[in-house]
């Protein structure tokens, strides 16, 4: 049973002259495993999955499966805003060795619930893989409802939840009508500790893409019953995970993870690189939690 909790990492795709830069995700998902995250996702928004072709995505699954190599789970993006175009990208994940697919909820369609537990119920009979249902109402135009995460939760092979709506009340009512139905991970890299003082099961992070210990830090110290030491741990994140939201992401992310030498600040249209009038803030957010 696949288990999603803790610090999973929505990770950055590094590009290099047009293409996929295949030894930088390599350095940067042996990074991650090193700083003792709980999982990877690869090819979510954060890894602009939309500017990836299916040839790339392959490489890409490969890679970070092949690194893994089973000690965290890897849960590869693979929503579109269509059942029939989904569904090869799941299949595409279970055949290369992952173990879950991020499924968002379809972008600008708008379906009801009864259309959006079609479309996850559809997904599993084909694939028999498990899901991760991903929530992100500012990106898809769709919230999923506390209402509606409890009849998606109810679907066998969907295992979790990504809420970002960034509504925590929202959020407690969520884990409130799912509790002991499915993982509910937030995904509102801020709402970390609030998320696992309500009784959710994690987050699917920007921010550790940057700095993975300093996040899984924040859990641990929870997990271990150890809440005010968490408190401040997550207190000396704020600003850099609020740096990592100040333009349209992954663009801060990407910037940062450059300025840490990781990978090349390179975008694919209709994305560009972060505006220079954020440059200060991703850089002294680095500098104020010691990365640079």
């Amino acid at each position: 049973m696949l288990k999603v909790e803790g610090i999973m990492t929505a990770m950055v795709t590094p590009f290099k002259d047009g293409g996929v830069d295949l030894e930088a995700m390599k350095t940067m998902t042996r990074r991650q495993l090193d700083a003792g995250v709980h999982g990877l996702v690869p090819l979510g928004s954060t890894g602009e999955a939309a500017t990836i072709n299916f040839e790339e995505r392959a490489e890409i699954i490969k890679l970070v499966v092949s690194e893994v190599a089973g000690q965290v789970p890897v849960i590869v993006g693979a929503g579109t805003s269509a059942t029939s175009t989904t569904i090869p990208l799941v299949q595409q994940a279970k055949d290369l060795g992952a173990d879950g697919a991020l499924v968002v909820t379809p972008a600008y369609v708008k379906p009801t619930a009864i259309g959006l537990v079609g479309h996850y119920t559809e997904i599993v009979k084909a694939c028999d893989f498990p899901l991760v249902a991903y929530s992100v109402p500012g990106r898809t135009g769709l919230n999923v409802t506390p209402d509606m995460a409890m009849m998606l939760a109810k679907i066998d092979g969907v295992v979790g939840m990504k809420e970002a709506s960034g509504n925590m009340a929202q959020v407690i009512k969520s884990i409130h009508k799912t509790k002991g139905m499915w993982s509910f991970m937030s995904g509102e890299d801020l709402l970390l500790l609030s998320t696992l003082v309500a009784g959710g099961d994690g987050l699917i992070c920007v921010t550790s893409n940057v700095a993975p210990k300093m996040v899984c830090d924040v859990y641990n110290l929870f997990k271990a019953g150890k809440i005010a030491e968490a408190s401040k741990a997550s207190d000396k994140l704020v600003e850099l995970m609020s740096s990592m939201f100040c333009s349209t992401n992954p663009l801060p992310v990407k910037e940062a993870c450059t300025m840490l030498g990781l990978c090349q600040n390179e975008t694919r249209l209709p994305l560009m690189p972060l505006e220079d009038e954020f440059l200060p803030t991703v850089k002294n957010a680095l500098k104020g939690v010691g990365l640079l």
